[in-house]
């Protein structure tokens, strides 16, 4: 199973937890209360780039399990990749909180099945963005993860939240970047572009997570033919058998200290005995 730690928050009798600084209503409600941080020294001014030198999780090779934050939007398919991956063995890692921006999603329902706490935190329910970066940067630095993934998350992550966590988030894109990424450029949208231009080739790419939309530090991308008889759907299915694969592989690197991030380069640290590069 994905394994989760409890404890974290208030628990809801519907499983769901929400921070206890938090001021959350119900919906259709705002709330204007910033909630206090946890920990204020945690929060730290970002360099330039954000990544001028970063070693993940360095030294903790085969060690303790990556405690990893899920940040959803939708339904829950990426997330449940990596569930998969952590209960074949393959990913040494747990997911210590699913986070959705949204309610009525079937991500959340996927979590809970396997014991994932979740929140709900959604934009709509403060007064503005930086009340809601707050509100989800405490729940983050409650939860400690080792690293932050993006699995169809469609908010914009705020600058507390960047600062607290910079060279520790990632976020997976369909397409090779920076071709059909940016604002706006997500899902079935960016296979439609792909199809419009005339492409031969698209792809997968996983990266680190910057201030900007898909700008961050590139780590690892993989191609995928665009053929003559694609369509949006045919070619949605190959980008997302590809994507099940790709990103715990680089969650896998991450968590051994296996991902060295030099300005916009991400080198991956040669392992063991074997090709340990594979996705499984």
């Amino acid at each position: 199973m994905a394994r989760s730690k409890q404890g974290q928050g208030l628990g809801l009798s519907d499983g769901s937890l929400v921070t206890s600084h938090m001021s959350l209503k119900e919906d259709g409600e705002r709330s204007s209360a910033s909630p206090q941080l946890e920990d204020e020294t945690k929060i730290q001014n970002p360099k330039s780039n954000g990544f001028r030198v970063a070693l993940t999780r360095e030294g903790t090779r085969n060690s303790s399990p990556c405690r990893l934050a899920v940040l959803v939007s939708g339904g829950g398919t990426t997330m449940q990749a990596l569930i998969d991956a952590i209960e074949s063995g393959y990913l040494n890692a747990e997911i210590s909180m699913c986070i959705s921006s949204r309610r009525d999603v079937k991500a959340p329902d996927r979590a809970r099945k396997h014991n994932i706490p979740v929140a709900i935190i959604r934009p709509r329910d403060f007064l503005d963005a930086a009340a809601y970066d707050e509100a989800l940067c405490t729940q983050l630095l409650e939860v400690k993860p080792d690293l932050i993934i993006l699995a169809g998350y469609l908010s914009i992550l705020g600058p507390k939240t960047m600062a607290s966590f910079a060279g520790q988030i990632m976020n997976i894109h369909p397409s090779l970047l920076p071709a059909f990424g940016g604002k706006g450029c997500y899902g079935q949208l960016v296979h439609e572009k792909v199809l419009d231009y005339g492409c031969k080739v698209s792809g997968v790419t996983v990266m680190f997570v910057d201030d900007q939309v898909d700008t961050g530090p590139i780590i690892l991308q993989q191609v995928v033919d665009v053929l003559d008889s694609d369509t949006v759907e045919t070619l949605t299915q190959k980008i997302s058998q590809v994507e099940k694969k790709l990103y715990p592989l680089a969650i896998k690197l991450y968590a051994e200290g296996r991902l060295r991030i030099e300005g916009r380069r991400v080198k991956v640290i040669e392992g063991g005995s074997g090709d340990e590069t594979s996705a499984y």
